[in-house]
């Protein structure tokens, strides 16, 4: 396998099988430049202050977000496919914008994701569809995939926002565990209140000298 920008981004988000991700890494350690390019990827998708490729100046017509999903999906004309590779070698932006996409793909396709059954609903309203009926109610959420999962989904359409958030299901039950505690510890807290003042009335202003 050659040792490509693309390859290094497979290699980086860990999508590669096995036996070529060991024939990259060798490649890797053998080339001091791969190394800093490895290094400048880290780099570039955790800068905040960088913006999406620009629609004017030279480079206009690689902002064509269409473009970088060819480029990742191996669909680019050799030709074009050079240029590029260049550009994100060049510019910090499109390389950014490059390995992130890059990131969230491999994100997609190594987890389902939820989608809350509220938002599905949203979805369908903007096409028309059934779903889009007010009085129907959503049904539990589904991954990206289309297949259910196993374990049974909230009814409550306010429970779905911890998904939104990336938040799994236990997340959702230690919040449920946490507002429980808290609610022991208030009626505890008004239960010592009520024992002490129930105390000092009883006492009389006598018993207090």
């Amino acid at each position: 396998m050659r040792l490509t920008l693309r390859t290094l981004l497979a290699y980086v988000d860990d999508t590669l099988p096995p036996e070529e991700a060991r024939n990259i890494g060798e490649k890797v350690a053998e080339n001091e430049y791969a190394q800093d390019l490895m290094e400048k990827i880290r780099k570039v998708t955790r800068r905040r202050g960088l913006s999406v490729p620009s629609g004017t100046g030279d480079s206009a017509v690689y902002s064509d977000p269409n473009l970088v999903a060819e480029y990742l999906s191996d669909a680019l004309p050799g030709e074009r496919l050079a240029e590029f590779e260049k550009l994100c070698l060049e510019s910090d932006v499109h390389l950014a914008e490059v390995a992130g996409c890059h990131q969230i793909l491999t994100l997609l396709l190594s987890a389902p994701m939820r989608v809350p059954a509220t938002a599905l609903q949203r979805m369908y309203a903007l096409a028309k569809g059934p779903e889009s009926v007010p009085s129907r109610k959503p049904g539990p959420s589904i991954p990206v995939g289309g297949v259910r999962p196993d374990e049974i989904m909230p009814d409550d359409p306010d429970a779905d926002a911890a998904y939104l958030m990336g938040m799994g299901s236990r997340a959702v039950e230690g919040g449920s565990r946490q507002t429980l505690r808290l609610i022991l510890l208030i009626g505890l807290s008004l239960a010592l209140v009520a024992a002490v003042w129930l105390t000092w009335v009883n006492a009389g202003p006598a018993d207090l000298r």
